[in-house]
């Protein structure tokens, strides 16, 4: 019944719009036909009042223009003044005619009309003879319609008592119609508004039916949807009323703790897990102290509280006591429920044991500390391979030219420096590896600007004896980091640009806020990298050295504390820039450290 009222009211709406649109169309092209009217009304009244001002005179004279011939079909047609000058008498029918002979153009033209003629130039068309038959009949005062492009209107000439001067011949009395006068108009500018209306109300009528259609389909939409929910309501009342039989048993089957809470911290119910739990009867725990059965009774205190001020507590973490002295660890979701006036009246709290869970993360963490281990052994057995086969080449060397007698004390000497060198670098190995797992275990609040130039002072040597100026642009800020790790990462970049870089003049270190991170930006002078192989920089293996003298190391580090210590991100990138008039291309390496993190 609903869907029927509603398509009614819709198709009583289409329709009293469309008459409307109707009737305004229709009014405006009346409007604009009553102007055409108007206009040529005014024509044809300003030719009748000029006629009757010349018919009181019965006719006036003028002096003829050359070539101008006085009226035939007029008596008394002249009037001679002098020998030198006649005057021609000019009757209203003849004024008529000249002066629609000088008016007539495009947009106007006027003419004088009868069916009983006197002049033939008065001779009525199809127009003027319909309305001049339409006079005749109905005495009517007006007539007109279109012809193409063309509006005729046309008003009758009322024989007066002076117009019998010439007209009594042809039997005329007084209030006789005895011809007219037709005006006609260009039509065009009339047409083209009618045309401009019309598509109006087209369009106005299309839009009217869009937004109908619109309309009746959100209608069925929203009557479809209000059926679906009606039918949804059904099933969910329904539901509702089951669930309403067994949801105290639905609560006592959950082997969750489940306790609610008052506002003082007091136990206002709880299921039979609980009871389990805790080991204690129903009766004894309702109104006993919340807190009371947990190993550290503050944090549970802690815990509805911050329910209770923040509306919900999501995974927090206790120890739950029973009365024989076990303990269960146990994560907490709690949130507020209210009363019937809408006021808090307590917390609901659900308790999940996670004593196995735990035990298996434990599990879990101790074998990923093994794993761990063996992947640091296979990369110190990869690090220290090619360093110990130079040691035991050298030392069989050494040992073949001692035997024949070849080993000189230049041989010893360099062999000796040689074999120092790589056991020094399998001690710089396991120093860099240790350095990824013997970090330090609480932050510092420093002073950026000063632990940067601590690490910038340890390479003063270097950069003066190469003049390599450095350009220094650092936020004064102080920040909580892992001081050790923050300097290892300047340091591992710093060694980077002292080890794969030739002709260096200036190095750029750059520190500062950017949104919600912070960003350290350092940039070299020394001509870049291939892009080919700008993405494996921080790989461990990967070294643009020889073996013998690049482990690959400095940047995998750094890159591995930038994300495990300060959950950052590290990018490198070839960049050309300007620099005190000359232009340098170079390696930027960006580290964005998280707020969290640092």
């Amino acid at each position: 019944m609903k869907i029927i009222i509603n398509y009614f009211l819709l198709i009583v709406v289409i329709v009293v719009t469309d008459l409307f649109i109707n009737f305004y169309r229709d009014s405006l092209i009346n409007n604009q036909k009553e102007t055409l009217v108007k206009e040529a009304k005014t024509h044809y009244l300003s030719l009748v009042n000029m006629r009757h001002w010349n018919a009181q005179y019965g006719g006036v004279y003028v002096k003829p223009k050359e070539g101008m011939k006085p009226n035939p079909y007029l008596e008394n047609n002249t009037l001679k003044v002098s020998d030198e000058l006649t005057l021609i008498r000019i009757n209203p029918a003849w004024m008529t005619r000249q002066l629609s002979e000088q008016l007539e153009n495009n947009d106007f033209s006027f003419h004088i009309s009868s069916l009983k003629l006197k002049n033939p130039y008065n001779k009525a068309d199809k127009f003027e003879t319909e309305a001049l038959e339409y006079f005749e009949k109905t005495k009517g005062t007006e007539y007109f319609k279109f012809q193409e492009n063309k509006f005729k209107y046309m008003g009758p000439l009322i024989v007066q008592e002076e117009c019998l001067l010439c007209h009594q011949d042809q039997g005329y009395k007084v209030g006789d119609i005895r011809g007219g006068i037709s005006v006609t108009l260009n039509a065009n500018h009339f047409l083209e508004q009618i045309s401009n209306i019309e598509w109006i109300s087209i369009l106005g009528k299309i839009i009217i039916m869009t937004f109908s259609i619109i309309i009746a389909l959100l209608i069925h939409k929203q009557l479809t949807n209000n059926k679906r929910l009606e039918e949804e309501v059904k099933i969910q009342t329904k539901e509702i009323s089951q669930q309403n039989i067994y949801h105290r048993n639905l609560l006592e089957a959950s082997i969750d703790p489940l306790v609610t809470i008052s506002s003082d911290g007091k136990i206002t119910g709880l299921n039979k897990a609980t009871v389990e739990a805790i080991g204690i009867s129903r009766d004894e725990l309702i109104g006993s102290d919340f807190s009371s059965y947990f190993i550290n009774r503050d944090d549970a205190k802690k815990g509805y509280e911050k329910a209770l001020e923040e509306g919900k507590v999501l995974d927090y973490p206790l120890q739950l006591k029973n009365k024989d002295g076990k303990t269960i660890d146990v994560l907490y979701n709690a949130t507020t429920y209210n009363d019937e006036n809408g006021n808090i009246a307590g917390v609901f709290a659900a308790a999940r044991d996670v004593t196995e869970l735990n035990k298996l993360r434990t599990k879990t963490e101790e074998m990923a500390k093994l794993k761990t281990m063996s992947v640091l052994l296979e990369n110190i057995s990869h690090h220290w391979r090619q360093p110990l086969s130079v040691v035991s080449t050298l030392a069989t060397t050494m040992q073949f030219k001692n035997e024949m007698n070849m080993l000189s004390s230049e041989d010893v000497e360099k062999m000796s420096t040689t074999i120092n060198h790589n056991v020094q670098s399998l001690s710089k190995t396991i120093d860099d590896f240790k350095l990824l797992f013997t970090r330090d275990s609480i932050k510092k609040e420093v002073d950026i600007e000063q632990l940067i130039t601590k690490v910038l002072n340890d390479y003063s040597s270097y950069l003066s004896s190469n003049k390599i100026e450095v350009i220094k642009n650092i936020e004064k800020v102080h920040l909580l980091v892992y001081e050790n790790e923050f300097m290892q990462i300047i340091s591992n970049i710093l060694n980077n640009i002292k080890e794969h870089t030739i002709d260096n003049k200036v190095i750029f270190v750059d520190f500062h806020k950017v949104e919600n991170s912070y960003l350290l930006e350092i940039k070299d002078s020394g001509g870049g990298v291939d892009d080919i192989i700008i993405n494996k920089l921080f790989e461990a293996y990967f070294t643009t050295k020889h073996q013998s003298v690049g482990k690959g190391l400095g940047l995998y580090i750094a890159y591995q504390l930038v994300k495990e210590q300060f959950n950052g991100m590290m990018v490198a990138e070839n960049c050309s820039f300007e620099y005190n008039g000359e232009q340098y291309k170079g390696l930027k390496i960006s580290i964005k450290f998280s707020l969290d993190a640092i």
